[in-house]
């Protein structure tokens, strides 16, 4: 990272920043004013230009645009203060396409409801725990690869150990989902859920 500070102990951003990868690889360069994200940035993969988005305060303002690695446009939205306006999408070619939103989080199949069904039904209470009264909330958190596949769980908000060996298990044993998609790619996305286990009083 390259760029400078107002003042460096408050770590409070002032000016023009360049961010580089582990490779050294320039990824994002854009402005600060006061910490806060201002005018033109822009971010790269693989040295190609890939978005350019405006900011006020922080937030989108003006234009937000990608680019497909050939240079062209590929969407074109307009924000005010945070807020979307309208948009465009492109083909490789140029053309108008049908429009879609730059990022759609994954999906279980059949819905949230249906997830927290599905969990309901397949999470086990362990025998142990509801010998001695264990109860608790435990929040898990896990990745959605570019193939709808569950991986990289854990455990952010931790009860006692039995309670979250079983809710990682179940977890896991989730069918695959529809993937995340950011500007019509699959990738692989964050997801949080809490798995609540209560007795019956």
């Amino acid at each position: 990272m390259i760029g400078t500070y107002a003042s460096i102990e408050q770590d409070i951003k002032d000016g023009y920043f360049k961010y580089f990868d582990e490779f050294g690889e320039l990824f994002e360069e854009g402005f600060y004013l006061n910490n806060l994200k201002e005018w033109i940035w822009r971010s790269y993969v693989n040295g190609k230009l890939w978005l350019e988005i405006n900011y006020l305060n922080d937030k989108y303002n003006g234009t937000f645009t990608s680019f497909y690695r050939n240079g062209y446009i590929k969407r074109k939205d307009y924000f005010e203060n945070g807020n979307f306006k309208m948009g465009n999408c492109y083909d490789k070619n140029g053309n108008d396409t049908l429009y879609y939103p730059f990022r759609i989080p994954p999906v279980f199949k059949g819905g949230e409801e249906k997830m927290y069904k599905y969990l309901s039904e397949n999470v086990n209470y362990p025998h142990d725990a509801k010998k001695y009264g264990i109860e608790g909330k435990v929040i898990v958190k896990f990745y959605v690869d570019e193939n709808g596949k569950i991986v990289n769980t854990t455990v952010i908000s931790k009860t006692a150990e039995i309670l979250n060996r079983s809710a990682i298990k179940c977890v896991n044993e989730m069918p695959n989902w529809f993937p995340g998609l950011q500007d019509g790619e699959k990738v692989k996305v964050g997801y949080t859920i809490p798995i609540i286990f209560k007795l019956d009083k």
